[in-house]
């Protein structure tokens, strides 16, 4: 609407209501349009649908931290992995950097630095250096050569492409597509392409119980995927530096009501931990799954922030790490959305830790042409 336009709509509005009509109708409206600013006018049943996933960590990875490695046997994820291939996502999304996060990370701390925060980048550091080649060319190449994949693409695309995909920071769109080789090739891959290193970690992290990888790698292969999407900026969701975090921790340690919760989460993670190793036990992980991603469990995850409004820390730090937390999960969300733009009325599977998904569903929620799909209602 333009300015004209407005113009005219205010000038009829104001002589056909009283100003007390208009204030009751301003009044009526507004929670509405605070939570949906903008209201698609196409069906339900056409909008982009995005399931976001919560997960534990099932094990550690080269990305930011080290999680516990939990025994179990792959084939418990099969009820939910099947699960998911119903949903038939057109992009799978995972809880690790986008490339040019890290190039940034490489840009303003230094490869040394960005290398023990992120330890995948040192193989992409070989690699740029095998090829000769920075970030930016490799990720061109990458991305063009990639394009031009599917699934009957032959293992001789699929090994040039990987070197590359290293380089650009990529690593897990590069599992994926070392997924696809065949022994044989990944060997001689080995001998021709990539330095031995690189050969040991891609071998180790395509076996990896992580979810990345036992969850979404193990999907996009069935779907015939050709990339894995990272969602994820945990950069921007710390407190601006090490001082600060400092006090934080002390202002935590030093809290009565932290010490209760602390203890009260203990607990529950205990309890959440002899459910999940139960399950494992059977050979079935879907039920855990449903249970995690129930409104009763967000409820209680969204709890854990909650928390802190009620700390009080002299220096607001409390509130500011709730505020910083809400900026990592708003890149997410931005990022995802990004993603789906340009595939109206496709789908989206997003795998992430589960405190992620109740931040996550909010926002995501609030967007006019976006519907959310829950795990349990695949069932």
């Amino acid at each position: 609407m333009g300015q004209t336009e407005q113009g005219r709509w205010r000038h009829t509005v104001a002589s056909t209501l009283s100003q007390a009509e208009i204030v009751a109708w301003l009044d009526m409206n507004h929670d509405s349009y605070a939570v949906r600013p903008l209201d698609a006018a196409i069906p339900t049943h056409e909008k982009t649908k995005v399931l976001v996933l919560g997960t534990v960590h099932l094990a550690g990875s080269r990305d930011v931290v080290q999680h516990q490695v939990r025994e179990f046997p792959r084939s418990a994820l099969n009820p939910l992995i099947a699960l998911l291939e119903e949903f038939r996502p057109c992009f799978i999304g995972v809880e690790r950097y986008p490339p040019e996060t890290v190039a940034w990370l490489v840009y303003t701390d230094g490869r040394e630095k960005t290398e023990e925060f992120l330890g995948f980048t040192r193989y992409s550091h070989l690699m740029q250096d095998e090829l000769a080649i920075a970030w930016a060319e490799a990720s061109a190449t990458a991305y063009k050569s990639l394009r031009r994949l599917s699934r009957q693409s032959s293992p001789d695309e699929r090994t040039r492409v990987v070197p590359y995909l290293i380089a650009a920071y990529d690593w897990s769109t590069a599992l994926l597509q070392w997924s696809y080789l065949p022994r044989e090739m990944r060997a001689r891959a080995a001998r021709d392409a990539i330095p031995k290193s690189v050969y040991r970690a891609l071998e180790e992290d395509t076996s990896s119980h992580n979810e990345v990888v036992s969850i979404g790698l193990e999907l996009a292969h069935r779907l015939g995927h050709q990339r894995l999407y990272p969602i994820d900026n945990g950069v921007q969701g710390d407190l601006p530096d090490s001082d600060r975090m400092k006090e934080f921790l002390a202002e935590f340690e030093a809290s009565q009501v932290c010490r209760g919760f602390i203890q009260q989460l203990q607990n529950e993670v205990g309890e959440q931990d002899r459910q999940l190793q139960a399950y494992m036990e059977q050979g079935n992980l879907l039920p855990f799954y449903l249970d995690l991603n129930s409104a009763a469990r967000l409820d209680q995850i969204t709890e854990q922030w909650r928390v802190f409004f009620r700390t009080r820390f002299p220096s607001g730090l409390d509130r500011a790490r709730v505020a910083m937390w809400e900026v990592r999960n708003l890149h997410m969300a931005a990022t995802i959305r990004k993603i789906t733009a340009l595939n109206p009325g496709g789908r989206m599977l997003v795998i992430v830790g589960a405190a992620h998904k109740p931040f996550l569903d909010a926002y995501l929620h609030s967007l006019a042409d976006i519907e959310l799909v829950h795990l349990a209602d695949l069932q």
